[in-house]
């Protein structure tokens, strides 16, 4: 077994001492298209959604995956919605020091603060787009959901799969729409 680096990118950089685990290492880079892909896949079959949910929360990267489906709500509000919550999610996501503060880059930070205002659909889109990335990113070997294949579930048993494995409200709403594509009631509450 080579470097953490070697294995990793195939090269010869020999960086001394570090020395990479097989089973944890992932077979290809993961590459912004290549997280999407994944990501969509894990969207599609809404078992696998619910492992990687608990992976999710084992991990402690729950607020990269509430931005992820607070941004996709976003997106699918009308106009005269998304001005409160897009206000909500800067406070709780995008501002520094917010109570699930992203990991996401100052220029991030400032193309946001620059859209804001406007009610744009895209004004989160980059940041969606670089959490995804960077969540998929870090998957290895030891989350449970890269090691199983659930059956495929359809209607009525999308939502009573999610009723069971998650308690909050206001969370499985935002589960059923994000794999299931639908808006749900609560969404447009004021």
């Amino acid at each position: 077994m080579g470097d953490i680096l070697d294995d990793i990118f195939g090269g010869n950089f020999g960086t001394p001492g570090v020395k990479a685990r097989e089973d944890l290492l992932l077979t290809r880079t993961v590459t912004p298209a290549i997280a999407f892909e994944e990501f969509e896949q894990i969207r599609t079959n809404p078992l696998l959604f619910l492992l990687f949910y608990e992976d999710i929360k084992q991990h402690k990267v729950l607020e990269s995956l509430n931005f992820i489906l607070e941004v996709e709500e976003y997106t699918a509000l009308p106009e005269e919605f998304r001005m409160m919550r897009e206000k909500e999610i800067m406070d709780m996501y995008i501002v520094t020091g917010a109570p699930n503060e992203i990991n996401v880059t100052d220029a991030q930070r400032k193309t946001i603060s620059e859209k804001s205002g406007k009610a744009q659909t895209d004004i989160f889109l980059d940041a969606q787009k670089y959490i995804t990335h960077m969540l998929i990113r870090n998957v290895d070997n030891t989350w449970k959901y890269k090691k199983s294949n659930p059956k495929v579930i359809r209607g009525k048993d999308i939502k009573k799969a999610i009723d069971k494995s998650i308690d909050d409200q206001r969370t499985r709403d935002l589960i059923y729409y994000f794999v299931a594509r639908r808006i749900t009631p609560l969404m447009y509450q004021a």
